[in-house]
């Protein structure tokens, strides 16, 4: 299904809390939106198999399933096969981790496949606050395929007590409650070092965080938390592009800040261009919520994983907020990256009617030769 979306874009000129890029400007997003009724559920946190194949978690929804009562999830998980003009879903079996909305309450927040192991992060939330409306992050818990989701391990039993689950990162502050990958090509195969990097807001809101906190670990140690080390910082050394690395989580310091603006954190490893690409908007909105504030979207670019980061672009008005068009968690599928590094499809979701997948094209434009912002269509 089609529909109208924003098109009014800028890379220059706003007051973003990051400098322009030196090397990439967002020379636009399509005026068209594609919804696929046949992919329900909401987040989407995307990942590049080594079988070729996409895979995406969908939270509180049926997924590729039919829409029959009772059988919704709070965490699925497709797999997409084809290309991004034409694929299709494909069902894939996940541990059960409750019926939509049920509490204890998990949704699938991080997806990476590497070295042929498909790894995923859900986060757990707290029952709905009844003067709010909305739910706090808490913690998360990571299991793991290395049969394209045919078997799991760390798969404990749904259970009332959410902490008997075998939690992953479960701290204090709920730091890490929603972790996502760095993604790098076909099953991590472009990542430029040893490590698997890791993003999560470190407010507990769902939406409209303000600071994303990042850790890295070894490929080979990425079911260990212990081997996590988390970023502190940037050095004087190496232009101020040296990263300080701590083990201990509260000595953290945030990789990125944008006030009211860090959604799901999804970066990606633009290869062509050598860049990481970060999508991040706004997007708050009240459970039910039908009409109000357009959700703005966001991206930025940086040389490494952990900056220092620039702006590549800002779409202050990303859909109508009405009728239900709030859209939240962008994503850049990397399978999906043209050639050149400068055309993508932007995945996202959005609160009309039930929660769907939903594209848009975007299109980058290497800064200095066209930084004018046109609409594709």
């Amino acid at each position: 299904m089609e529909s109208t979306a924003s098109t009014v874009t800028s890379a220059m000129g706003l007051d973003l809390p990051y400098p322009p890029s030196p090397a990439l400007a967002l020379a636009a997003v399509s005026e068209a939106a594609t919804r696929r009724d046949d992919l329900d559920g909401d987040d989407w946190p995307i990942t590049w198999a080594d079988d070729d194949d996409l895979y995406a978690a969908y939270g509180d929804g049926w997924g590729c399933r039919p829409i029959e009562k009772d059988t919704k999830h709070n965490t699925g998980l497709v797999r997409l096969l084809g290309t991004a003009e034409d694929f299709r879903g494909e069902e894939v079996p996940v541990p059960w981790f409750g019926r939509g909305a049920e509490n204890p309450n998990f949704k699938g927040c991080g997806l990476l496949s590497a070295g042929g192991v498909l790894y995923h992060f859900v986060r757990y939330q707290s029952s709905v606050d009844p003067a709010t409306g909305k739910r706090q992050q808490i913690a998360s818990k990571l299991i793991w395929s290395t049969d394209h989701g045919h078997t799991w391990e760390n798969a404990d039993a749904y259970a009332p007590d959410a902490r008997a689950m075998c939690l992953f990162f479960d701290e204090p502050d709920h730091a890490f409650h929603s972790p996502a990958f760095l993604q790098a090509g076909r099953d991590y195969v472009l990542a430029q070092d040893e490590y698997v990097y890791v993003y999560s807001p470190r407010e507990d809101r769902r939406r409209a965080n303000d600071r994303l906190d990042l850790a890295r670990v070894a490929r080979e140690h990425v079911a260990d938390r212990a081997a996590y080390e988390f970023f502190a910082g940037l050095d004087g050394g190496d232009g101020g592009h040296r990263p300080r690395w701590t083990r201990d989580v509260a000595a953290r310091h945030p990789v990125f800040a944008f006030d009211g603006h860090v959604n799901s954190g999804d970066v990606v490893y633009n290869a062509p261009l050598g860049r990481y690409l970060l999508a991040t908007c706004t997007g708050d909105f009240a459970p039910g919520e039908k009409d109000g504030t357009p959700s703005s979207l966001a991206f930025f670019d940086a040389p490494h994983p952990w900056g220092p980061w620039t702006a590549v672009g800002y779409v202050p008005q990303w859909g109508t907020g009405r009728g239900g068009d709030l859209r939240y968690d962008p994503r850049l599928p990397v399978k999906w990256l043209s050639d050149d590094g400068l055309a993508a499809t932007l995945i996202y979701s959005d609160r009309i009617l039930s929660d769907k997948l939903n594209l848009q094209q975007v299109q980058f434009a290497r800064r200095g030769r066209n930084e004018t912002a046109d609409e594709c269509r």
